[in-house]
């Protein structure tokens, strides 16, 4: 009680217990021996405004009760909240201290809107029937044995439209760790501007963004590939960009750049508490969406100070979010019991080509099935300064590439690596996936499944056996690895 108290009012919280040790070779004590093409993808671009500006404290405007909502009663409040956030143009919607009752689900389709609770513990979100009662859905795939909420849907939803991929092409090949892109024309591109990257996944860079080492899934051919930066200069028929390239760029892979033109922005959740009514789990693949937030083709969104209960799923980010940032998070079984198998579905999932995202300071008090997930072509993500009892870093195939896991106690490892996802959506992993300074309870923790992980990088992990498979980096042996936060030091170096 005393970690939860302290979790949730925000103090620091998971300070390393790795005060000092071994430079990765990768690395190096300050980044010195670290270059762009390097195998150690760069990760100090991820969070809310890519690390460069805090969360903002936004001013309040409005209070739900102001629009009928009363607390501590046995009345829906779902109306009243959504009618507050509709009519409002800007800032902060307080919900205050007591117990709501989310009997409908709850969007928020503009920006620079803040959902604001008293606090943890305080502001009571309860949540009595799932998104199954409220809007029944027909089973889907593989005979009916699937339902949709499994996979998405949420009492709290940040809903952006995903950007058109349009733009102009580039013209000269590019290589991972480049800055600099040749285009057709650069005709409404301006230096300080965002630009969207896109190319069309297919056989030959399938097998790129893999390393080289394994064919993408017959299931991620014909995804794009999408990934936004910003404009350091431009002349006639090139641009540079401020971070270096996570993929060669070919011309044969018909590759276009565009105005990145975010549909949502500047949208926030926090200091609430929000509880499902607790009834046991349904089977995997046939939860009925005790589902509490999600983020679609959201940009520099948050959600903070937040404590979930007895959900199906935690958070997810999906469909092209770019730079959001999820801090201090607590995910717990309350009513579900451990004894009856996982209390949920996807604790924290990133999917559906989700960029620079950070989430940092959670804590999963129970075990899902999937408690951290990467998925979907998601990239350059970090999840940090995080504690489970039995955490598994589930990659979930489709192409999930250069993303971070960093000092982070995992409790028992036993389950370490366990992953899932349909098999023709091909290995777990693509490239480069990086855990750092991982910590945990046992002897010898669980390995990742040979020929799924291709260039997997694991820095600083105890018990940790070098594999036969060449493309693995396995450093240092014993554990205790300095920078205890690969995230922090690389901040550190771009100077934020």
């Amino acid at each position: 009680m005393r970690y939860v108290r302290v979790l949730l009012l925000g103090a620091l919280i998971l300070p390393s217990v790795c005060m000092a040790g071994s430079p990765s070779k990768l690395w190096g004590r300050r980044g010195e021996l670290w270059k762009s093409d390097s195998r150690l993808p760069f990760f100090g671009y991820a969070g809310y405004h890519c690390g460069d500006k805090p969360i903002p404290d936004v001013k309040a405007v409005c209070s739900v009760l102001d629009y009928g909502a009363k607390a501590n009663d046995d009345i829906g409040d779902s109306d009243a909240i959504q009618a507050a956030i509709d009519k409002m143009d800007s800032g902060a919607v307080l919900i205050p201290a007591g117990r709501f009752i989310l009997d409908k689900p709850i969007t928020i389709k503009k920006s620079n809107v803040v959902l604001r609770g008293a606090g943890p513990r305080k502001t009571i979100l309860y949540v009595p029937c799932s998104l199954q009662e409220l809007n029944p859905l027909e089973s889907n795939a593989d005979g009916g044995t699937k339902l949709a909420y499994s996979f998405g849907g949420a009492f709290l939803s940040i809903e952006g439209t995903r950007p058109k991929e349009r733009g102009v092409a580039v013209v000269e090949p590019a290589r991972r760790g480049d800055t600099r892109l040749q285009l057709k024309s650069t005709k409404g591109i301006d230096r300080g501007s965002w630009i969207q990257l896109n190319m069309k996944m297919n056989e030959e860079l399938g097998r790129h963004v893999h390393a080289g080492c394994c064919d993408a899934g017959e299931g991620t051919l014909g995804f794009v590939c999408s990934t936004v930066a910003q404009v350091k200069s431009v002349d006639k028929k090139s641009i540079k960009l401020d971070r270096p390239l996570r993929l060669d760029v070919r011309p044969e892979w018909n590759p276009t750049v565009g105005n990145f033109e975010p549909s949502i922005e500047e949208v926030g959740l926090e200091n609430f508490t929000i509880e499902m009514a607790g009834r046991p789990k349904e089977p995997h693949l046939l939860e009925e969406g005790f589902n509490a937030i999600q983020m679609t083709a959201a940009v520099n969104c948050w959600a903070r100070r937040i404590e979930i209960i007895d959900a199906d799923m935690g958070i997810k980010l999906d469909n092209r979010s770019r730079f959001c940032q999820i801090e201090r998070v607590l995910i717990r079984a309350e009513k579900r019991k451990l004894e009856d198998g996982s209390t949920g579905h996807h604790a924290i999932w990133l999917s559906g080509v989700t960029q620079g995202c950070l989430v940092s300071d959670f804590h999963i008090e129970t075990e899902y099935v999937h408690d951290i997930t990467y998925e979907g072509m998601a990239h350059g993500n970090v999840m940090r300064r995080g504690k489970g009892v039995r955490l598994n870093f589930d990659h979930h195939r489709n192409a999930p590439f250069e993303n971070l896991l960093t000092d982070i106690d995992v409790g028992n490892p036993d389950r370490l690596w366990d992953s899932s996802g349909s098999g023709h959506r091909g290995p777990h992993s693509a490239a480069r996936s990086t855990a750092w300074n991982i910590r945990h309870n046992g002897d010898t923790p669980a390995a990742p499944k040979k020929g799924h992980f291709p260039q997997l990088n694991m820095i600083g992990i105890k018990g940790v056996v070098k594999s036969n498979q060449d493309e693995w980096h396995v450093e240092p042996l014993g554990g205790n690895v300095s920078p205890p936060d690969l995230y922090e030091a690389q901040l550190k170096r771009r100077g934020k």
